[in-house]
């Protein structure tokens, strides 16, 4: 009963992450892959009753998932293990997964990411393809959350903290800066800087660099 007021922290944040699943479940329905599932569960694992404990778990679910996923996907590719390597790969990683689990979040993304890879190589299902719909999913629902987060701190904040509040948005836009010119970079045909196969022109590389650089510091 205590936490049934608008007072608590505790029931602010279930309100909070009952509105963002709902969005999360709305938003994976139009995605064109199959796991879907994973953004609101990105959602959910992320989002948090406060921004540093938010913007941490996705930050770091987000890079562990990436590192992850080229890590395990390369190792796969290139080693190209038999069924006994793939099993022990898949447990090595599940045990991983256990053992920095409370320890550090990035490493538990990439353990996880990890472990998929060598269990769908291990059954016999395409893991490169999976992997990259994980990666997207897991960026998308890292977004919403702290996009919840940040719709509500709007809300809420006393002007009192205004500049503050003005002063974060300034990082998150410095911050996708930086997310926008690492997915030009890998993917540059996407953003119709080049024809998919030729290189980066010397002058788009300078732009690609310098934006990055400086959505970074900012």
């Amino acid at each position: 009963r205590a936490n049934l007021t608008t007072r608590s922290t505790t029931y602010r944040h279930a309100v909070r992450l009952a509105v963002t699943l709902g969005l999360g479940t709305a938003l994976a329905a139009f995605l064109p892959f199959e796991h879907r599932y994973w953004l609101p569960l990105t959602a959910l694992v992320v989002l948090r009753p406060d921004f540093a404990s938010t913007f941490t778990r996705g930050l770091s679910r987000i890079l562990g998932t990436a590192v992850g996923a080229v890590v395990a996907t390369g190792v796969a590719a290139g080693l190209q293990p038999g069924p006994w390597l793939l099993a022990l790969l898949v447990a090595l990683t599940a045990f991983a997964c256990y053992a920095v689990l409370f320890a550090n979040y990035a490493l538990f993304g990439l353990a996880v990411t990890g472990f998929v890879v060598f269990l769908l190589s291990f059954i016999g299902l395409p893991g490169a393809a999976t992997v990259l719909d994980r990666i997207e999913a897991t960026v998308l629902g890292g977004l919403l959350a702290g996009g919840a987060y940040g719709a509500w701190r709007a809300k809420t904040v006393e002007m009192t903290k205004m500049p503050e509040l003005v002063a974060f948005f300034h990082s998150m836009i410095g911050l996708a800066a930086v997310f926008i010119a690492v997915a030009a970079v890998a993917e540059p045909w996407a953003f119709q800087i080049v024809a998919k196969g030729e290189e980066i022109p010397a002058g788009n590389r300078l732009e690609l660099f310098l934006g990055a650089a400086i959505g970074a510091i900012t």
